[in-house]
């Protein structure tokens, strides 16, 4: 037969104009409405025989209902795919053809007279939509299968929003797959959360129906098939609490609950295997917190731990050796030297954080306070409004000094055998210590405060670790 020539006009369902009861529920003469689930009722599925016996519908009606639907199915099956036209409303993601090409749609409710291929703005042809993919994931849409497809409008954007103090959306559409389908995620989804606890990581995971959901556990997924997408950290900062130091309101919002600067997404996060107790501080990934005596064998920082040090007064306590290097889960290292510092960070992929990262990273707390009276349980891993910077890293300043990245030596040191039988060092070498300990003098402690005297063997109760990490985003 000859070609059907597509409608001139926007094409809507058959009754669409009814007023008042011209049109009712299929079998219910007295409701009517527009909501496709309600109109497919039990009556419509048994179809004529809800009629009274001997009554019959009028055959005009029958045709063109009949008619109009099977012409619409009989015009989609001939060019297989629906034909652009001026009037049909699109949404985002519709798909059409035009001039023999295949068009995305980038736009909601988009009515317009201009074709696709003279509209890049709400349109996307069919190269445009692929080039947004890897390689590796075009061929998995090609296959059917899809897998691993994750891909967000924005790279360089991380995927969620902060919308309150413990409620959370995504901040862009993003393409991803789970449970072997691929599927698109609006903006401004919102994520299903559990009951917060202050000082957890949660996941976010994508469930195959295309919710979106928040749980504490990255081992047991709230589905089947649902796959880990992200995740942030809920902090210590109270849904109430009002800037101190050189925090500002909009510090606090993000601070509040959850940590808006802890957000990451599979394709915007830490350059390490997890990003627990991690902040982003816009030159990379630093600790939230303090490590605690389990950070090198757990492998990231956590709230209400016991400070780590090279000595056990005030509430510390040694380090634990990672089993990387030899450790049992048990055995400690009985001191904190620059060297195990280095082990601790290295087992947890992490690095020693420079002057000028931390400087950066700490800034935002009250300068020149010690903790000491302000202190809840001394030692513990807490949280002081004052010493937390403007991107949430708890106990950033006059707690615990830091042993940096940065050493020097000078030419009058010999060669010593210092370093755990791991080779000899310049004798001379020093290694700056950042942010100033619990007692220190008033105006001493600081995002800038640093000591540049001690050796690679010097270890103390007042001295710790903290870690930061380089910045990972994949197109």
């Amino acid at each position: 037969m000859s070609k059907i020539v597509r409608p001139n006009q926007n094409i809507k369902a058959f009754g669409s104009n009814a007023t008042g009861l011209e049109r009712t529920l299929f079998g219910d003469g007295t409701t009517q409405s527009n909501v496709l689930d309600t109109n497919l009722n039990a009556d419509f599925f048994r179809g004529w025989g809800v009629l009274a016996a001997g009554a019959k519908p009028p055959k005009q009606y029958f045709n063109a209902a009949m008619y109009t639907v099977s012409q619409l199915v009989s015009h989609l099956f001939q060019v297989g795919m629906p034909e652009w036209n001026a009037l049909q409303e699109f949404h985002s993601n519709s798909i059409t053809q035009f001039g023999g090409a295949i068009y995305f749609c980038n736009t909601d409710d988009h009515v317009s007279d201009t074709d696709p291929s003279s509209d890049a703005t709400n349109w996307d042809d069919l190269p445009t939509r692929l080039s947004l993919y890897t390689e590796t994931e075009v061929n998995a849409l090609i296959t059917g299968v899809g897998v691993n497809v994750f891909k967000k409008s924005d790279s360089s954007a991380v995927l969620f929003t902060k919308t309150g103090n413990f409620t959370v959306d995504t901040s862009q559409e993003f393409y991803a797959e789970a449970g072997g389908t691929v599927l698109t995620i609006a903006s401004g989804t919102t994520i299903t959360m559990p009951t917060g606890t202050a000082g957890t990581d949660y996941a976010v995971w994508l469930k195959p129906g295309g919710t979106l959901e928040a749980t504490a556990s990255f081992a047991t997924p709230p589905a089947t098939d649902a796959r880990l997408i992200g995740g942030f950290h809920y902090g210590l900062t109270g849904h109430t609490e009002s800037p101190t130091g050189n925090k500002s309101e909009s510090d606090m919002v993000k601070l509040r609950g959850i940590n808006a600067h802890s957000f990451w997404d599979l394709k915007f996060r830490a350059n390490k295997p997890t990003n627990n107790g991690l902040a982003y501080t816009e030159n990379g990934w630093t600790d939230i917190y303090l490590g605690d005596e389990d950070y090198g064998v757990r492998g990231w920082s956590k709230a209400g731990g016991w400070i780590a040090a090279g000595a056990v007064n005030y509430g510390r306590k040694y380090p634990k050796i990672p089993n990387f290097y030899g450790g049992d889960g048990s055995l400690n290292y009985g001191k904190l030297t620059p060297f195990v510092a280095r082990d601790m960070l290295s087992a947890a992929g992490m690095d020693a954080i420079t002057y000028q990262q931390f400087s950066h990273a700490m800034y935002g707390v009250q300068e020149g306070l010690a903790s000491a009276a302000i202190e809840t349980v001394t030692g513990k891993i807490e949280h002081y409004p004052q010493l937390t910077s403007r991107f949430g890293i708890e106990q950033a300043t006059g707690v615990q000094w830091i042993w940096s990245a940065e050493a020097g030596f000078s030419s009058s040191g010999v060669w010593n055998d210092i370093a755990d039988g791991r080779g000899q060092v310049n004798s001379d070498t020093k290694v700056a210590l950042l942010g100033a300990d619990r007692v220190l003098s008033a105006g001493q402690p600081g995002s800038r405060a640093s000591y540049w005297r001690n050796g690679l063997t010097y270890s103390n109760w007042y001295i710790g670790c903290r870690g930061r990490c380089d910045h990972l985003q994949l197109d």
